[in-house]
């Protein structure tokens, strides 16, 4: 089955941006795994409380990464995903064992200019201009 992406609402709005979308920085450490990315002069936070696989990417390795992303969703920059690969890879590398229930694992996908950056987790997200 084919990735699905879904746009995220985030106070009943999606996510827009108008300007080129670049990472500044991606952080996982003692406060939670975070996403900082540079549009023009703003900087978005994504922060994820809980995570369980994450990978970063170039967008030119990526030979079909949007196919799936209607046009009229264009900047809009995180997704979820359903029918998501990267659930079925995690649970082949950590064997299906873990302190989750795989029914609430969720795939977001963060699309920027240059990157495509993945993320299981069980939380939603949090979003923030800094």
């Amino acid at each position: 089955m084919k990735n699905n992406y879904i746009p995220i609402k985030i106070n009943n709005e999606y996510l827009m941006i108008k300007k080129s979308l670049i990472v500044e920085g991606l952080h996982d450490d003692y406060e939670g795994f975070r996403v900082l990315l540079r549009n023009g002069e703003d900087i978005i936070r994504i922060y994820f409380e809980e995570v369980f696989y994450y990978k970063s990417i170039d967008e030119m390795y990526l030979s079909n990464s949007k196919i799936s992303i209607e046009e009229s969703m264009y900047g809009k920059i995180i997704y979820k995903v359903d029918n998501s690969d990267l659930i079925n890879e995690f649970l082949k590398i950590s064997g299906g064992k873990g302190f989750y229930n795989v029914e609430d694992l969720v795939h977001y996908s963060i699309l920027t200019d240059d990157d495509c950056i993945d993320v299981l987790s069980t939380i939603p997200p949090l979003i923030d201009f800094l």
